[in-house]
């Protein structure tokens, strides 16, 4: 008997054994393709708009003076400041891959890769090995995560972030595990990520409250000295911010406060819960399909007159994947006596949390604020497929399941092929949202070229009416190119004025007013036509 037994512990090892390794082969090839996907022709595909111009200045006078400022980049909307821990990270960032538009930008993808492995870790805790993988498979390839993570943008490390939280609370939660070291690097996690975004300002120590709260019930004690380590090394990581404020005697709190305000007082209850409803629906649809809603949900006479089949279906999934889910949700808190229990209760609390904070300011709701809370729509498919598994024929189910990874893999993937391949660019504008590095350098080179091809003595480049104009002016002065804005009455005659449009508004701006501009040429760019007129002035105005 006693070999027998040993036999059989023997074989259950090898066994678990090599399910271990052919996750960690899966979860190491799904990393890798989240990777492709995220570094994808980075330098020239990365976004650059005013924002990032403004933050690359930023950079670029830390690096020339040494001076790194105390906070960081404005709350949307409000004169509020965030930490500085972004700049601080882009300054990073700089230092090891080069104090260029794409080296200052290029831990965004890096952090945001190795969230794959913190959403499986995250998931894993939660649900099988298989069906973690998968959810994290689609996590991988979800076009709205790949989409923040091709650019520097203060929310845009979120994921990374908000995903060490739950893993850190997980642990914590569990006594077996409960060391010092899980309070120390939550410490690092909340120092740094309150300063990332308003959102995580608030919902962050909200959050920890409740988590305490929750597990002083459960436990009948705290762990006080932790706890404080914890908030110790928090408020070390914000010292810059809060020394920034003690200067100006609390200027920058009262705006927080005063922003807050503005952000929640403008809508009715009735607005606000309809508009947080309909933040949640899209935003699940956004980040599972892939595919960005374009309508208004909450108009409902008018959405049904659109006629849109696409936008029907969007919406239909994405109701459908919040009500089954949140309520097999809700019965797995109610029935559930085993350690996941716990597990699902924080997620509840980091879900409760964010539905307090985003309540109030329904109607100043924005999708990409989704990113807070990625891991929801993610929780709730996956509670749905794990019930459907467990009470359906389980080989109907796995066809199913496998039916629905292909149409949620196309619908990502070729918004990602579409996104992204801006010489036959199909999509609306604020699916990609704004210039890319790319386009600004091959703008750049262009007017170079036309200005030292012109046979005049004026070989100054003016631009006039520019879209982008920041973020040309800031790309082409890296490249030795100056640019000048154009004023009717400085601009001298026969120059070159150079106006950037998108291609389909290429022939309204040919016949830009005559009296003054002759048009040469219009140069493709991307999604962009540069077009280049000669400024013949005879009158004071364009």
């Amino acid at each position: 008997m006693d070999i027998t037994k040993k036999i059989y512990n023997l074989s259950s090892a090898a066994i678990s054994s090599k399910k271990i390794k052919k996750s960690a082969l899966i979860l190491t090839i799904v990393i890798i393709f989240g990777a492709f996907l995220r570094f994808y022709d980075f330098g020239d595909l990365a976004r650059f708009n005013a924002d990032q111009v403004r933050d690359a200045q930023i950079i670029d006078e830390i690096r020339d003076t040494g001076d790194f400022p105390l906070l960081g980049p404005k709350a949307g909307g409000t004169g509020f400041k965030l930490g500085p821990m972004f700049y601080y990270l882009e300054y990073l960032s700089g230092s090891i891959f080069g104090f260029s538009p794409q080296g200052i930008a290029l831990f965004i993808p890096i952090l945001s890769t190795i969230s794959i492995g913190l959403f499986y870790l995250v998931f894993r805790n939660i649900f099988s090995i298989n069906l973690a993988l998968l959810l994290t498979f689609l996590y991988s390839i979800s076009f709205y995560f790949v989409k923040y993570s091709r650019f520097a943008w203060n929310p845009n490390v979120i994921p990374f972030f908000i995903l060490s939280f739950i893993l850190l609370l997980f642990y914590i939660d569990n006594r077996r595990q409960n060391n010092f070291i899980y309070y120390i690097l939550l410490g690092f996690v909340m120092g740094i990520g309150i300063q990332l975004h308003t959102t995580l300002l608030i919902l962050m120590p909200v959050t920890l409250l409740f988590f305490m709260i929750f597990y002083f019930i459960k436990n009948k004690n705290l762990p006080l000295k932790k706890m404080i380590l914890s908030i110790a090394i928090v408020g070390i990581f914000n010292i810059p911010f809060l020394y920034s404020d003690y200067l100006n005697k609390g200027k920058n709190i009262e705006q927080f406060f005063a922003g807050t305000q503005v952000k929640t007082g403008s809508s009715s209850l009735i607005e606000n819960i309809a508009n947080t409803g309909q933040f949640f629906a899209q935003g699940s649809a956004y980040s599972i399909l892939g595919t960005e809603p374009k309508r208004n949900w909450t108009n409902v006479r008018k959405f049904i007159n659109s006629r849109d089949m696409s936008e029907y279906a969007l919406c239909l999934s994405s109701l459908l994947v919040l009500i089954i889910g949140i309520f097999l949700f809700i019965r797995k808190i109610q029935n559930n006596k085993s350690e996941r229990a716990s597990r699902y209760i924080i997620l509840m609390i980091i879900s409760a949390s964010s539905l307090l904070i985003f309540l109030p300011m329904g109607n100043e709701l924005n999708l990409r604020f989704f990113i807070t809370i990625l891991f929801l729509p993610y929780l709730l498919l996956g509670i749905i497929l794990e019930y459907a598994l467990e009470r359906f024929n389980f080989k109907i189910t796995k066809i199913f399941i496998v039916l629905l990874i292909v149409m949620i893999s196309i619908t990502n993937l070729d918004m990602f092929y579409k996104a992204y391949n801006l010489n036959d660019y199909r999509l609306r504008e604020s699916v990609y949202g704004g210039i890319s590095l790319g386009e600004l350098e091959s703008i750049c080179l262009e007017m170079g070229s036309a200005a030292q091809k012109k046979d005049s003595d004026q070989n100054i480049i003016y631009a006039g009416s520019i879209k982008s104009k920041r973020s040309v002016e800031y790309i082409c002065q890296k490249k030795g190119i100056e640019i000048r804005s154009f004023d009717a009455k400085s601009t001298p005659f026969n120059s070159l004025v150079f106006i950037l449009v998108d291609i389909k508004n290429e022939d309204k701006n040919k016949s830009l007013n005559k009296d003054n501009f002759s048009f040469i040429e219009s140069k493709k760019i991307g999604r962009y036509s540069l077009m280049i007129f000669i400024y013949n002035k005879k009158t004071e105005t364009i």
